[in-house]
């Protein structure tokens, strides 16, 4: 089959891409498959598997007639995520005697860089496989999830996910100057790290594999872990199997951050605190619209959370609410749709509005601007809100307090956060001619620091805040102000 110049150097990641290449590595991680939960994680949404994209530009390569047989390491720099959806370009940076420098790009922006080594040497050895040492090849269907300590002591181990002929299916230029058993091995890596170790929670970063000799053997890869970074939680193993050897290096992300539960927060809230208030909290379902709802309800009051995607995580929060014989309603609300018609039955009752809406805060850049990214977060920030509040206050009897949360990034300029920080600038002016045009509403909008939340919780040590120590006080000031 032939292939236009374009068709061999353009590639859109789609869901299809997606999940053919989850059935051939093995790599099933909520991160890749499952929209709802990557928007627990830091990219946000769903992120194709990096090691797909590298397959991709080495059976590119091949096609090419560019890669040649005897080449002997492959090094992988995964500089930045590529999400389901984006339009990849394959660049021949530079290719001389000693190496081929590759690197794919989204909107001229350099994702992952990949480098061949050319230069003649000897072929690595590789452990032999002793039958009975190698898990069946269905092991894991889940990710495993694994503390740091966990993690340090792993090794094994891993079996293919697919054999070769699906190697030669899914990349056959590739397959035909390697071979298949070292195309799944590269797969397989993927599988290493999503699902295994450091397993759920789990970011691949760089990985250098060196040409090995191919043994009669299962069809498998050895891993073993040989240093954990704890403060920037960077993982380093060895690997070994299907005809490589090397290192391969990962990120093990800090899980999903776990709101008070009633109990914990009905020790700090009076019981009687907040009775009376009839709070709309908007993107109520986790973060810190789920801490806002819970310590309304420890202190007496009846909330309505919206969500967007995460309905199980909505429900979790009213069971947990309606456990402790709190007052939680459950609406699904989408930011990017019109509001007056799905909040046409919000109660009239309601005292409070507390605005969390949101899509992904840090998201990558390939521009100093980008007007489209502007657009999106002016919807959920401006438009939505705007929406939400006249919504309400046409049905409402009688005042209410808004409470709209903006940023330190306003004033405190963070890189590639520009749109974000305009949006939510835009927001304040809106809020404060929107107290001076109607008189029923009260509205506090507080430059929120930085806090432990899924969107903020990296790998780096970054201070943050604690969401409870700054959100009380909010709440406090907001029903106060409702009661008055």
């Amino acid at each position: 089959m032939k292939h236009s110049p374009q068709e061999l150097t353009k590639r859109v990641f789609d869901w299809g891409l997606q999940e053919q290449f989850a059935e051939f590595s093995g790599d099933r991680n909520p991160m890749h498959m499952d929209a709802v939960a990557a928007r627990r994680t830091h990219a946000g949404r769903p992120v194709v598997h990096g090691m797909h994209a590298v397959l991709w530009a080495l059976e590119t390569l091949a096609l090419q007639g560019e890669l040649p047989p005897g080449f002997l390491q492959i090094k992988v720099q995964f500089q930045k995520l590529i999400y389901v959806g984006d339009v990849v370009e394959f660049e021949n940076e530079r290719q001389d005697s000693a190496d081929i420098r590759l690197r794919l790009c989204v909107d001229g922006t350099p994702l992952i860089l990949i480098r061949i080594a050319l230069a003649d040497g000897v072929l690595s050895e590789a452990p032999e496989l002793r039958a009975g040492e190698v898990p069946p090849p269905e092991w894991p269907h889940e990710p495993i999830e694994r503390s740091l300590d966990q993690i340090e002591h792993a090794s094994g181990w891993l079996s293919f996910a697919q054999d070769a002929a699906t190697s030669e299916k899914r990349f056959p230029a590739l397959s035909a100057v390697i071979g298949p058993r070292r195309v799944s091995a590269l797969a397989c890596l993927s599988r290493l790290v999503g699902m295994v170790c450091p397993g759920l929670h789990s970011t691949f970063f760089g990985l250098t594999a060196r040409v090995a000799e191919l043994h009669v053997a299962a069809n498998a890869i050895h891993f073993h872990v040989v240093s954990v970074h704890d403060q920037f939680r960077l993982v380093k193993q060895e690997i070994a199997g299907g005809g490589w050897s090397g290192t391969v290096e990962s990120i093990a992300r800090i899980p999903p951050v776990a709101q008070p539960s009633l109990e914990e927060l009905k020790q700090i809230v009076g019981s009687g605190e907040f009775e009376g208030t009839r709070a709309l909290i908007i993107g109520g379902s986790r973060g810190l619209g789920e801490l806002v709802a819970k310590l309304i309800a420890a202190g007496g009051g009846a909330v309505t959370i919206t969500y967007a995607v995460g309905r199980k995580d909505a429900i979790e929060v009213q069971r947990q609410i309606r456990a402790h014989g709190g007052q939680c309603d459950v609406k699904h609300f989408d930011a990017t749709l019109s509001a007056s018609e799905q909040l046409v039955l919000v109660d009239r009752r309601t005292t409070s509005i507390y605005y969390f809406a949101t899509g992904p805060i840090f998201v990558r850049k390939t521009r100093v601007y980008m007007p489209e990214l502007f657009k999106e977060f002016s919807r959920v920030y401006l438009d939505a809100f705007h929406e939400v509040c006249a919504a309400v206050l046409g049905n409402a009897e009688s005042q209410i307090s808004i409470f709209y949360p903006s940023s330190v990034a306003v004033t405190d300029h963070a890189a590639d956060m520009t749109e974000y920080a305009m949006a939510k600038a835009a927001g304040e002016m809106l809020c404060a001619d929107l107290a001076r045009a109607d008189a029923r509403i009260r509205v506090i909008v507080e430059r929120l620091p930085r806090m432990l939340t899924d969107q903020t919780a990296t790998t780096m040590p970054v201070k943050t805040a604690s969401p409870l120590d700054v959100m009380l006080p909010i709440v406090r000031r907001m029903e106060a102000s409702a009661g008055s």
